[in-house]
């Protein structure tokens, strides 16, 4: 089971992914694959918009199967922050929606 927990306070966004999904344990996992893919795009856009200079604040780890991040916005970046997060956060739920056995979607606001 892959557990998406999203928390958002202000300006800073938190978000952490656990665990596989575990819906083909005898070869490739798309659920699997999806939540990774979602996973590292936001990671990598919160890396992009650190370097550009709006996070104030930038913290992240990812190994094996887990992916934790919080990011403080800058004001003139809090929109696209946002609108990343809740794009991100969009993909989880049709995941959630369509596997739940396999996706658990958390949003804490």
């Amino acid at each position: 089971m892959t557990t998406a927990e999203f928390r958002q306070v202000g300006e800073r966004f938190e978000a952490k992914v656990t665990g596989h999904a575990g819906y083909n344990r005898n070869g490739p996992d798309i659920v699997c694959s999806a939540c990774s893919m979602l996973s590292c795009t936001l990671l990598q856009c919160m890396m992009e918009e650190e370097a550009a200079g709006g996070l104030s604040e930038f913290h992240q780890s990812a190994r094996d199967a887990s992916v934790y991040l919080l990011a403080a916005a800058q004001p003139s970046a809090q929109a696209r922050v946002e609108a990343t997060f809740h794009t991100i956060i969009s993909g989880f739920a049709l995941l959630a929606r369509d596997y739940p056995e396999h996706v658990r979607l958390h949003l804490l606001f």
